[in-house]
């Protein structure tokens, strides 16, 4: 009688071990690596550089964090932050960099919304929902856009993606900023609870009576916000807007979330992880970069990084998914 307990108790310890402080170890052990090949790598000017260059990608992953606990994914993220930051450029362009702002995240958040719908009300796959909205905004961008890149000569246009407050760069303060609300969000309000609970199993918690569409649908919107901020960023950042500068966007982030040992099946994770799987890819990314290793080399190794990921990811489940309710929400549906 005494065997599941025990069982029980060692699903969990290796769930610890595998999704809490192994990753923490993770990226101690890839600091260490870096200061024995690349000394210049902790100087403040290169880890300023580092997330200065990784603002957008950093912004995405804690919307696709709420879209993935929510067991979805939302493969047009790069393509509404290229839509937003092109109307942030035309409109700064013809009003105000202010209106441009605000209509371009208006237009992201609309677009995140749209997926929603599509997703929660006509119950289309997320993968697919999102790549066919990702082809669709994207061609809107371009078509917004022009035959050419949307350059941007307005007074302070650049001040979003590369002001400072004092030492320290703005995009870095945004970065904070994003996270620490986003765990307050995901964590500490009935919202939070509700995506947990939905991604952890959708038909029980519409049994209970959970908003199930409202609460899919919102973290769409919360990706096509986060999404189109991002936008905003990398077109400040560039000087233009450009239809196609989010193109990477959806893949990194997935792997951000992914890497940060985020359940990809749904109900489980923090949006620490989130931001510590950033992290080791910004720094491996870094790394490659000084090691003037190729892109093919890098995309090879980002593939096994990735991989390694999705094992543990799922040895984690093996291990201890026997022994959580399917309508587990909030911490108590994953690891710390």
């Amino acid at each position: 009688m005494s065997a599941p307990p025990i069982r029980a108790r060692g699903g969990r310890l290796l769930d610890q071990l595998l999704s809490g402080g192994a990753l923490l170890a993770a990226y101690i052990a890839l600091a260490v690596f870096v200061a024995l090949t690349d000394p210049k790598f902790f100087h403040a000017t290169n880890l300023k550089n580092m997330l200065v260059q990784n603002t957008a990608l950093a912004l995405v992953a804690v919307g696709m964090t709420f879209v993935i606990i929510g067991r979805n994914y939302d493969l047009s993220v790069g393509a509404i932050a290229g839509l937003s930051g092109v109307l942030f450029a035309k409109l700064t362009i013809e009003h105000s960099i202010l209106v441009g702002a605000i209509v371009a995240v208006l237009v992201a958040t609309a677009c995140g919304v749209v997926n929603g719908f599509i997703v929660a009300k006509l119950r289309v796959n997320s993968f697919m929902a999102t790549f066919a909205t990702g082809l669709v905004f994207s061609g809107l961008a371009l078509n917004y856009q022009g035959p050419r890149q949307i350059s941007v000569s307005a007074p302070h246009f650049d001040a979003i993606g590369l002001a400072k407050w004092g030492p320290i760069p703005e995009p870095i303060v945004l970065i904070v900023v994003a996270f620490v609300v986003g765990a307050i969000v995901l964590e500490r309000t009935p919202f939070g609870q509700n995506v947990y609970a939905v991604g952890s199993n959708r038909e029980a918690a519409r049994l209970i009576g959970l908003p199930v569409d409202r609460t899919v649908v919102a973290t769409f919107a919360v990706s096509g916000f986060m999404a189109g901020v991002a936008g905003l960023i990398l077109a400040s950042q560039l000087g233009l807007g450009s239809a196609d500068s989010g193109s990477s966007l959806p893949i990194e982030a997935i792997a951000a979330v992914v890497v940060g040992g985020i359940s990809v099946y749904g109900g489980e994770g923090r949006i620490w992880r989130a931001a510590l799987g950033g992290l080791i890819l910004a720094t491996l990314n870094n790394v490659f970069v000084g090691l003037s290793w190729s892109t093919e080399t890098q995309n090879v190794a980002e593939g096994v990084v990735i991989l390694l990921a999705l094992g543990a990811n799922r040895l984690v489940r093996t291990s201890s998914g026997s022994a959580r309710s399917p309508v587990a929400s909030g911490p108590a549906a994953g690891p710390a």
